[in-house]
């Protein structure tokens, strides 16, 4: 199973937010949101989805928003 993970980018001080934390419909989503308007987010993979990936375990995946809403 993929969950998303905080901090998003270890050992960084980053300004990260909370995505979609108010909103009981949603999982809270950890992520940097850059002043040009790409969303970090960090996730952690389950064994199963680690082996088949055959990397240490976490997945970034960067959103480009061009400064709109998530």
């Amino acid at each position: 199973m993929i969950q998303p993970a905080s901090p998003v980018i270890p050992g960084e001080s980053w300004d990260e937010t909370v995505i979609a934390a108010d909103q009981p419909e949603y999982r809270p989503l950890p992520a940097i949101v850059c002043r040009d308007g790409a969303v970090v987010t960090r996730w952690r993979l389950g064994w199963g989805d680690r082996l088949r990936l055959l990397i240490r375990g976490d997945l970034y995946l960067q959103s480009l928003t061009f400064g709109q809403p998530f």
